[in-house]
């Protein structure tokens, strides 16, 4: 996912906050991780785990040449 789905309330973030909560309220059958790319600060990291805390995140900055 490229967006951070934290900020914003486009209809594609929506759309991945509705996964990711249907993924942590089944967090005792699914194992989880989630790839983000862009538009993430140590802020935002943690926002993530406090909100969905039994979902793995890893989060892969790309530079732009």
């Amino acid at each position: 996912m490229p967006d951070n789905p934290l900020k914003g309330k486009g209809g594609n973030l929506t759309r991945c906050n509705q996964m990711l909560t249907y993924f942590q309220k089944n967090c005792n059958t699914l194992d989880v991780t989630f790839i983000f790319s862009m538009d993430w600060d140590e802020e935002s990291e943690q926002a993530f785990n406090l909100k969905y805390p039994d979902l793995n995140i890893k989060i892969f900055q790309f530079k732009m040449s």
